[in-house]
């Protein structure tokens, strides 16, 4: 057998850290975990529901298939809901690709992170998933240097866009009005003709939120507008063990969402743009 080296690998460690105040440790309770079902191997020290024994999965002769639970090997764990401490290394897991090429190392480690969702901390899925789509990791040799270079496109604070409050706003009617069948902050239910306006935080920025209704006779729905986006509603929320996915309407674009909602902290996964609390 003539054995040697194929193809391209990569490596992501996933750490509890906020990558925009100086990568300082992000300690907290991580109250959801999903891990990727796309090609990967996943360690963690954090587990996901039931844990199974490692198996290996072979393919065929030359190539490794790798998923969640085809590789999977735990050294020392907590079960989730259990904390981040700042007394310990705040690695959640590591995450591996492997691809033919470069190319497709890159897209499929993109692709793993987009599903690879934490919730109640704060993570550097977001930040290695901006080094991936940066045109300079792909195109160019990284040193040491990479993000001290590349600081403003891979560091800078990101502000929510219209549309990812109006999303944030239908997720949490929708998940409250599921849950509980009680109004949004007890001022506003998305199936009544109110006028309401309430506040949302982002980290430390507060995000004053307005919502109007606007009645469709000939469909006999009620829309709403968040904000400046028109013809938002909530079309279906499924309970999938302590998350939820929901398939919004925003503007013109159907959006389809997962979300957890612990305590007074909402968090919300999306494969385009990771997640934000």
């Amino acid at each position: 057998m003539n054995l040697g080296p194929f193809g391209h690998a990569m490596e992501m460690r996933i750490y509890a850290e906020d990558t925009s105040a100086g990568f300082v440790p992000a300690p907290g309770v991580v109250h959801t975990l999903k891990f990727p079902t796309s090609d990967c191997r996943v360690e963690s020290a954090v587990l996901e529901g039931n844990w199974r024994p490692p198996v290996f999965l072979f393919t065929d002769s030359s190539k490794f298939q790798f998923s969640v639970y085809s590789i999977f090997f735990i050294k020392s764990f907590v079960l989730t809901g259990d904390e981040v401490s700042v007394h310990y290394d705040p690695m959640i897991a590591k995450l591996v690709v492997w691809g033919d090429d470069r190319a497709e190392a890159i897209r499929k480690a993109d692709l793993s992170l987009s599903n690879f969702n934490v919730g109640g901390v704060e993570t550097n899925i977001d930040f290695m998933r901006r080094i991936l789509q940066s045109k300079a990791f792909s195109t160019k040799l990284v040193t040491t240097k990479f993000i001290e270079e590349n600081e403003e496109e891979l560091l800078s604070k990101k502000i929510l866009t219209p549309e990812q409050v109006a999303i944030a706003t239908l997720v949490l009617s929708g998940i409250r009005d599921f849950n509980t069948c009680s109004t949004l902050v007890k001022r506003f239910r998305m199936n009544t003709g109110l006028t309401s306006q309430f506040g949302l935080k982002d980290g430390e920025t507060n995000l004053p939120v307005s919502v109007s209704q606007q009645r469709d006779d000939e469909n006999n729905l009620n829309r709403y507008t968040i904000g400046n986006v028109r013809n938002c509603q909530v079309l279906r929320v499924q309970k999938n063990g302590n998350t939820f996915d929901l398939e919004l309407q925003v503007g013109d674009k159907i959006e389809k969402v997962t979300a957890s909602l612990y305590e007074d902290v909402l968090t919300i996964f999306t494969s385009v743009g990771g997640d934000f609390d």
